[in-house]
């Protein structure tokens, strides 16, 4: 006697074997997190109706390492824009080569994640809202979420320019190999004496760098914030924040702790102004107002990783140089806030 299984159930089986619990590692496309296509394929073969289903399901969530293939999509798999995909993963790698995703279309999209893995960072042209150069265009409004990973600089020009066309994101979440420290606003490593840490977690909108809140204040939706860094031992004996964590540590470099720390007053100062409980609220830190929990997670990084002066070590890696410019930066964001 044939027994066959409901369609429902089904559906669920084929949603378990596609779902994020199941990671089975793509060696042909480092970085993918989705299960090979054999996984499901020859249960694709089986009937039409088996087929649609695994299509479906398959590009719920969508891996791109080239723009130029959204219109492929659109002209031989038109479904996977309008009907099927929910996450978007882009991959950046030429440096010679960056043009923009077109999310035009992608009405049901809630996620997207983007791997910037170029040399050139996102860039931004002071004094001109318009000239934003960002690598996104036609962003649909149901985008709530935004995963940036990669990222050769912390700095909030780099951050602003991916994330702040998405004005309906709820959460971010950033894998970054530098923190940005608000003392000397530069990108540092993450170094306490004791690396063991593995979170940090805040509630009530502080814990941020004070330059991401700034960049972050137009996005009034945004709720949740996590980043993901990996700390190494420290050179100034600078304490883990640990579960005391009474100087709010939200990215502050190990010298700037180190040295600006020895002013009492300061600190206590600067501690106000992230919590916001500066004398006057010019000096306290502007942040998103719907911000509600800030996790900083930690891994213990390998010292043989870094770089002697800085940076991290790749193979056939070329020199480059740090163009971006943040004062030019600091000024754009006051002519953008008095406008």
């Amino acid at each position: 006697m044939n027994v066959s299984l409901p369609l429902e159930l089904i559906i669920e089986i084929v949603k378990t074997l596609l779902s994020d619990e199941v990671r089975i590692p793509n060696p042909k496309l480092p970085g993918n997190e989705k299960p090979d296509w054999n996984l499901i394929h020859a249960f694709s073969l089986t009937s039409r109706t088996f087929r649609s289903l695994a299509l479906s399901q398959w590009f719920l969530s969508l891996y791109l390492r080239d723009s130029k293939d959204m219109g492929y999509i659109e002209m031989h798999m038109p479904e996977i824009r309008s009907r099927w995909c929910r996450r978007l993963h882009c991959v950046q790698e030429l440096a010679s080569s960056i043009a923009p995703w077109d999310l035009l279309g992608y009405g049901r999209l809630s996620e997207v994640r983007i791997d910037w893995l170029s040399l050139i960072q996102p860039t931004f042209s002071p004094g001109d809202v318009l000239k934003y150069d960002s690598p996104f265009i036609n962003i649909p409004p149901s985008v709530v979420e935004l995963d940036i990973r990669g990222l050769r600089w912390s700095t909030p020009m780099c951050i602003s320019v991916l994330s702040h066309s998405f004005i309906n994101l709820k959460v971010i979440k950033l894998r970054l190999k530098t923190a940005w420290c608000g003392l000397c606003n530069n990108c540092e490593y993450v170094r306490f004496q004791d690396t063991s840490l593995s979170e940090l977690s805040y509630a009530g909108g502080i814990g941020l760098p004070s330059y991401y809140g700034r960049t972050w204040y137009c996005l009034e939706q945004l709720e949740e914030v996590h980043l993901s860094l990996p700390v190494y031992e420290s050179n100034y004996g600078v304490p883990s924040p640990g579960k005391i964590n009474d100087n709010l540590w939200s990215g502050e470099c190990e010298r700037c702790i180190a040295v600006m720390y020895e002013d009492d007053a300061f600190r206590k100062n600067w501690i106000a102004r992230k919590n916001g409980t500066a004398s006057t609220t010019v000096d306290s830190f502007i942040r998103p107002p719907r911000l509600q929990k800030v996790i900083w997670c930690f891994t213990p990084g390998e010292e043989s990783d870094l770089h002697p002066d800085y940076g991290i070590v790749e193979p056939g890696e070329e020199d480059y140089e740090d163009y971006e410019d943040y004062e030019d930066y600091e000024d754009y964001e006051d002519s953008v806030e008095e406008s």
